[in-house]
């Protein structure tokens, strides 16, 4: 072929573009429960710190308690729903507290939580849009998730909160890479999440090594679907430590909104092999951390 000849940059071109997008296939942004009475969360106050002291100063010495109003405030300004728009190429498009690669959210929050001031002790899933909690599982599950974590400081922390993935929210549009976008936002979120307990004086911390299996059952999460990604235990843990709830019932994994999503082996291999199965792997793979 001559030397400027168009037809081998065409050929390339063609092979190697991805396909439009279809609106009209794009999952849900929000989990429901039908059928599941949700709480209502009070409105969250505004921040009573500057976002870069909150995200870089030390925590404020004014710690007020971890009750239902904190624990609206934390959850607003980690996954809240901030305002929407109508644009002509994409549709509805809302928008969250923490950004997200292709306005997708793929992140859900869960709450495990002791008897707090306003709000009984149970397992609960954040709901943003209607800004209210539905209660998943009624008692103390602290214990439970000491144990996935291999950690007992989460059985007396008086809530902590877990953060699962939806990868075909983000696969949708990014195929494959999806799974990195999840990861992506997770830690945007989990950012904001720190920042808003460090502005109301509340401890917290990450953990992202845990027994997958166990906090997967905890929550009532379908694994085929949906993934834990990190513990944020918040608050000052207490001295009394719940017991470990034995056999523990199956509960609704909830409605994501979307049947027979695309699958891609590579990213589910990669998952599959990064999930730690006993409480000596999570302890190796802690002490392996840098």
């Amino acid at each position: 072929m001559a030397n400027g000849g168009k037809q081998a940059a065409w050929a390339f071109h063609d092979a190697t573009k991805l396909s439009y997008i279809n609106l009209l296939t794009k999952p849900p942004l929000y989990k429901s429960y039908p059928g599941l009475t949700q709480i209502p969360l009070p409105q969250a106050k505004p921040p009573g710190m500057p976002a870069l002291k909150a995200v870089s100063g030390p925590a404020s010495a004014a710690a007020g308690p971890l009750d239902l109003q904190a624990v609206a405030q934390l959850l607003h300004y980690s996954a809240g729903l901030i305002r929407k728009s109508v644009s002509a190429s994409a549709g509805e498009v809302h928008y969250r507290a923490a950004a997200s690669a292709g306005a997708l959210y793929p992140i859900e929050l869960y709450l495990v939580c002791g008897s707090l001031p306003g709000l009984a002790a149970g397992v609960y899933h954040y709901a943003p849009a209607e800004n209210a909690l539905t209660q998943l599982r009624t008692g103390d599950f602290r214990g439970n998730l000491a144990v996935a974590a291999a950690d007992d400081s989460l059985a007396s922390a008086p809530a902590t909160v877990v953060s699962t993935a939806v990868s075909w929210r983000s696969a949708w549009k990014y195929r494959a890479r999806g799974y990195r976008y999840c990861f992506w936002d997770n830690g945007t979120l989990l950012a904001n999440l720190l920042a808003a307990a460090n502005s109301l004086g509340q401890p917290a911390r990450v953990l992202a090594g845990f027994i997958d299996e166990k906090v997967d059952s905890i929550l009532g999460v379908d694994p085929e679907q949906e993934a834990s990604t990190c513990l944020v235990p918040l608050g000052e843990g207490g001295v009394s430590q719940p017991a470990v709830v034995s056999g523990l019932p199956p509960i609704d994994s909830g409605d994501l909104g979307f049947s027979d999503p695309i699958r891609y082996p590579e990213s589910d291999l990669l998952h599959a092999e990064s999930c730690l199965v006993s409480a000596q792997e999570v302890s190796k793979w802690r002490g392996q951390a840098p």
